[in-house]
């Protein structure tokens, strides 16, 4: 093998040429798996969740603390296959013995962190896992979803063993869609919580607030028809204080679907349909509308619907905006 070195030819040696060979290789195989590696799955909006009928999960639920994360990870820190997440009971004659047991573990109240419910946890940075039985009876024509108020920091969600979700962020809520996972009957739902700090996330390793770890908001199951309203806005058109615009989307819906918008404290009760793309775009006149301040911060009831689906939202409207330097 060669190389050309200031414009001169220079042998490498054989063996050099053969662990070179072998770094080119390998660093292409990355590559290769890295381009045909399944992209990450869209995360789940639910605008207005908070406003739709819930099933509260919370409560006490059990929980076991797990520094080295050997619930879920083996030693090359690969996702196990049979993790506590399965939620095992320990069996006369098991080849392996089960080293966990939710049923006999400690409770933690949900939502809240855990540093505050026990002292030895006041200052522990690292995986927790939770768990917590519940019945459910699905419905026909019904998506569930397992709404999740906030988990600090780093978060991965299993309902009857099956993983639903995985989050990153410990202020934001998210949705995982178990209409798959759940069944009539008991079920149950884990979820591993990690706050462990560093460099490149917020908090980074050096921080001026407290690092609280768990389920820190409520968990909730929420159920949507089949064709249900996943995210809208409705603003004040710019430079108008008397028209309003906006958009619904959505999911499961036919191209001409109906989407009605109703004020009624302003007399208003329009509709739109939606595209192709599920999108209804909406755009109407008001009268009356006091423009939402500090000082009186007006809310209106808003109903949104489609089909079997249908949102009430309370909504301000004012345009905010800078000009100039």
């Amino acid at each position: 093998m060669k190389l050309t070195l200031a414009g001169r030819q220079a042998r490498v040696p054989a063996t050099i040429s053969r662990n070179l060979a072998v770094v080119i290789l390998l660093c292409w195989c990355s590559a290769v798996i890295a381009a045909g590696a399944a992209p990450a799955a869209a995360p789940i909006v639910l605008t207005g969740a908070d406003r739709r009928p819930a099933i509260s999960l919370g409560g006490e639920w059990a929980s076991i603390v797990d520094p080295y994360f050997s619930g879920l990870f083996s030693f090359h820190h690969e996702e196990k296959k049979n993790g506590w997440f399965l939620n095992q009971k320990a069996k006369p004659g098991d080849p392996f013995p089960t080293k966990y047991d939710f049923a006999k573990a400690p409770k933690l109240k949900v939502p809240g962190d855990w540093n505050t419910q026990r002292e030895s946890l006041l200052f522990y940075e690292g995986p927790v896992w939770y768990e917590r039985d519940f019945t459910y009876q699905p419905k026909e024509r019904t998506r569930t979803f397992l709404h999740v108020g906030a988990a600090n920091y780093h978060s991965w969600f299993w309902v009857n063993g099956q993983k639903v979700c995985e989050h990153e962020g410990g202020y934001t809520s998210f949705n995982c869609d178990v209409t798959s996972a759940v069944h009539a009957g008991s079920n149950f739902v884990v979820a591993a919580v990690d706050n462990t700090r560093h460099e490149d996330n917020v908090p980074t390793l050096e921080t001026d607030w407290w690092n609280y770890g768990g389920l820190t908001r409520e968990i909730s199951l929420i159920e949507v028809p089949a064709t249900y309203i996943d995210q809208y806005d409705l603003h004040l058109l710019r430079g108008q204080s008397s028209v309003i615009e906006g958009w619904v989307h959505i999911v499961g819906s036919e191209s001409g679907t109906k989407v009605g918008v109703e004020i009624p404290e302003l007399g208003v009760n329009t509709s739109a349909m939606t595209g192709s793309d599920g999108r209804a775009e909406i755009h109407f006149k008001v009268q009356g509308l006091e423009r939402w301040s500090p000082q009186t911060p007006r809310l209106y009831k808003v109903v949104l619907r489609a089909g079997q689906d249908s949102i009430g939202e309370l909504m301000g409207f004012r345009t905010i905006e800078t000009r100039g330097a």
